[in-house]
């Protein structure tokens, strides 16, 4: 992951994001840092037409505070990281793909401290849509989160063509970088026989997984998402990572009202990798 970009709308939650973005670009030697402001879409803003000469003072008054993050975020990444700033005028939920695209990113981070934040940092249903949407890897950094590197991992899963999924996200690459202890969880409702297919993706991901010498784990819980987040929790785990394809894992985790709330409320930074 050598370009991570990092959404920001200038909130204390938006620094703790680009710090601990900054902190990982550390240890998996990520050779670039994009900051990005989509002034349009801040929180002040209206639905009535606003002015060429207001749009310009916005986007000067976004330039200037992103200057002055830049020269921030250079003193916590290894010398030689670039640092550079974007602000753009558009629909961030719509474009932001593009600008991945463009800018050649490879990981995105956002921050988060419960509900009201993201409205804050994205605008309601926009942060919906990015997390539905993007087809790049997604880290939401609670406000809580610890700035530090991850030692122990939560690889949640459902056991639904996983090994290929992890193969196809390139998460190996990423274990490595990282050395962390991991774990990986399935949720069940209720305690039952693995069908045959199930066995074979339990196989697949043992061998795939071997060189960072998984522990495996089976839970029992009504609720999957908060069977996922109790379970990191009792491990102290630093990091939950899902991997997901649209209307799957992430968007339970985000449209059924417990598991929002417990969305909203972890402290535990969630790496979200669409396949």
């Amino acid at each position: 992951m050598q370009s991570i970009l990092v959404l920001t709308d200038f909130s204390d939650a938006a620094f703790q994001a680009v710090e601990y973005a900054a902190a990982l670009s550390r240890n998996i030697n990520s050779k670039r840092i994009v900051l990005l402001n989509a002034f349009s879409v801040a929180p002040f803003m209206t639905n009535e037409a606003i002015s060429p000469d207001t749009m310009e003072q916005l986007r000067q008054e976004a330039i200037d505070t992103m200057d002055t993050w830049q020269e921030s975020v250079k003193r916590f990444v290894n010398p030689g990281t670039e640092v550079n700033i974007l602000v753009k005028d558009f629909d961030l939920s719509a474009g932001i793909d593009h600008i991945c695209e463009s800018e050649h990113i490879d990981l995105v981070v956002m921050g988060i401290t419960n509900r009201e934040g993201v409205q804050r940092l994205l605008v309601g249903s926009n942060a919906i849509r990015v997390m539905a949407n993007t087809s790049y890897p997604l880290l939401i950094v609670p406000r809580e989160a610890a700035i530090q590197l991850p030692r122990k991992i939560i690889l949640a899963t459902d056991l639904s063509d996983v090994a290929a999924k992890i193969q196809t996200a390139e998460l190996p690459a990423l274990l490595k970088s990282l050395e962390a202890k991991l774990l990986v969880v399935n949720v069940a409702e209720k305690e039952e026989n693995y069908k045959p297919e199930w066995r074979d993706e339990i196989t697949a991901l043992h061998n795939l997984l071997a060189e960072f010498d998984p522990q495996f784990h089976y839970v029992t819980a009504k609720d999957t998402v908060e069977g996922i987040l109790q379970f990191a929790t009792g491990q102290n785990a630093d990091l939950v990572i899902t991997i997901h394809e649209k209307q799957g894992l992430i968007a339970r985790l985000f449209n059924s009202s417990t598991s929002k709330s417990l969305a909203w409320e972890t402290t535990l930074p969630l790496l979200v990798i669409p396949v």
